[in-house]
């Protein structure tokens, strides 16, 4: 230590006690609060540092909160309504009986007499809008496709499809997804991440402590096809948040920063594969095969929503509320918000049915990741993606080499996911989602592939 700055050090710190005094005095007749200086802005070469990493975490919070994730764990809310206020028990308790009213056939004469209950202003929360979905999306989707649990073989499975869903669960399911900016259907989110529970009080996360709050049926792969991609929404953590600010790294040169989001993300991927290579052991063929009955769509032959939509004139006895039909396909892996993210980032652009796909997609994530999905195609509009930075460093850069490590990461697991989808899919040519997910997922594992920087 020098002369100069134990100098300097002891000139502050007299600074400091004359500063605490002046403030003592000043205030010791109003008050006998102690007011000290403050110390950041009289040594900003201590604080410096940790004001930006403030700023920086601050910001990453906002981010959260703007676009409705969670602040620890962005893609997977921790904060998961169980049951909705008493008001809607009428709901809740075909909920509880769910599994064995479909089992039984017997749901639509329940529902049929159901109230119609409109107290929206109770649903005056986030999850408390994201439970009514589920309970709402579950009914529905039962309701539309629960008979085939009892189906006879002489009967056609069309012949006993409704086409109208009834007013009673029709109007407050349109309310609710109006309201999250959501497709009137159950969706991946719905299921993957707004339906979840630790089974235990110590809430490990782990696949063997992660359970339903609800259940369509009582078959077991119904559990592990939903505690899978919740468990993989759960490990992103806070990344999606800070990839959100990938473009200030990119315009700054930053390549601390971009080499640890790669890593990052790399990670996650590696991560990925390991959660998907259980599903063998969680999802037995034949329970998945009774259960994916629930996961169809209402596409192409449509479905009406009985007096689900304000009319915007109304005659006079009329209800003010008309009937709608919606188009809509069932939930799909390719409406994963956080695989829109690492496409965008990364900068792997698809093509023909994929991107047209994914377009579509976009409609059944809610409005807030949808809107972070748009600022962030802006932002990357100017700065450009990782890729596009990658392809300007040299061949032994680490960026590139750390780009290209965390492609082969995304395509491996990519290759791994079509490879599942084809095992417990063998028989049908379509995915839920209604697509040839063959041929889209090597659509997408090809766009994935030729993404890595060139050499």
């Amino acid at each position: 230590m020098t002369k100069g700055f134990r100098a300097r050090v002891a000139a502050s710190a007299g600074i400091v006690l004359a500063g605490t005094t002046l403030s003592w005095l000043l205030n010791r007749n109003t008050s006998l609060k102690f007011y000290a200086p403050d110390f950041r802005k009289l040594f900003p070469a201590f604080f410096g540092h940790s004001i930006t990493l403030c700023d920086k975490q601050k910001s990453v919070q906002r981010v959260a909160e703007k676009y409705e994730l969670d602040p620890e764990v962005n893609m997977l809310p921790q904060d998961t309504c169980e049951r909705l206020p008493s008001t809607f028990d009428p709901w809740e308790r075909i909920l509880d009986e769910l599994p064995d009213l479909n089992e039984r056939g017997t749901l639509r004469n329940r529902v049929e007499f159901l109230p119609l209950i409109e107290r929206e202003d109770e649903l005056n929360r986030l999850s408390l809008l994201r439970r009514a979905h589920v309970v709402l999306a579950m009914i529905v989707q039962s309701y539309v496709f629960g008979h085939v649990l009892v189906k006879h073989d002489n009967e056609n499975e069309e012949d006993k499809q409704v086409q109208k869903i009834p007013v009673q669960i029709a109007r407050p399911f349109m309310f609710v997804c109006d309201k999250l900016g959501i497709a009137t259907i159950v969706c991946s989110c719905t299921l993957d991440t707004w339906n979840w529970k630790f089974k235990s009080n110590d809430k490990t996360f782990c696949l063997g402590n992660l359970t339903l709050v609800s259940r369509m049926t009582n078959e077991p792969a119904e559990v592990g096809f939903h505690i899978i991609p919740a468990m993989m929404n759960g490990i992103v953590g806070d990344l999606i948040s800070h990839l959100f600010f990938v473009d200030e790294a990119i315009i700054s040169r930053d390549n601390a920063t971009i080499i640890n989001m790669i890593q990052r993300m790399k990670n996650v991927f590696e991560k990925f594969l390991k959660i998907f290579q259980h599903a063998s052991s969680l999802i037995e063929p034949s329970s998945f095969d009774r259960y994916r009955y629930f996961l169809q769509g209402f596409y192409p032959h449509g479905i009406i929503f009985e007096q689900a939509r304000k009319c915007e004139r109304s005659g006079i006895g009329d209800s003010g509320y008309e009937d709608i039909k919606v188009y809509l396909k069932g939930p799909s892996a390719g409406q994963s918000t956080m695989i829109f993210v690492f496409d965008k980032v990364l900068g792997i652009h698809h093509t023909g049915d994929a991107k047209a796909f994914q377009e579509e997609m976009v409609m059944y994530i809610p409005r807030g990741h949808r809107h972070l999905l748009q600022d962030l195609s802006r932002k990357l509009e100017k700065s450009g993606s990782l890729r596009e930075y990658a392809n300007t460093c040299n061949e032994d850069c680490p960026i590139k080499i750390e780009y290209n490590a965390c492609l082969d990461a995304f395509t491996k697991f990519r290759k791994y996911h079509l490879a599942v989808a084809s095992r417990y899919l063998a028989a049908v040519l379509k995915g839920t989602g209604g697509s040839d997910f063959r041929a889209l997922l090597r659509c997408v594992i090809g766009n994935t592939e030729a993404s890595r920087s060139a050499s």
